[in-house]
């Protein structure tokens, strides 16, 4: 009986763990509205990756960011041959589908 706090407290992190980590996973909904905010901005996807590094953006723009955000590097060209790298979350937190976090212009491959 002594050891019944501490298993509930332990079980409720497990599960606070396990939640946070189920949430953060990439959907197809977030793949949907990347091709989506590419076809309105007239890009051409190459690359889809998937970044986990939210202090880069805390630290850099003061962009507020759940834990649970999906962050997407997405590698695009423009009609005219533009590349360009473009860091987008999903923020299941807040409203709004997608949250553009910072775009570059790549040199020419």
């Amino acid at each position: 009986m002594e050891y019944v706090p501490l298993i509930v407290v332990l079980a409720l992190f497990a599960g606070a763990h396990y939640w946070g980590w189920k949430i953060s996973q990439p959907r197809q909904s977030d793949f949907d509205a990347i091709n989506t905010y590419a076809a309105a901005n007239g890009l051409k996807v190459s690359k889809i990756s998937i970044s986990g590094n939210h202090w880069r953006y805390w630290l850099r723009g003061h962009v507020l960011l759940s834990n649970i955000a999906r962050i997407y590097v997405i590698n695009a060209s423009t009609l005219d041959g533009k590349h360009q790298e473009i860091h987008v979350a999903v923020d299941p937190m807040s409203p709004g589908a997608l949250k553009v976090l910072q775009e570059k212009s790549l040199p020419n491959r």
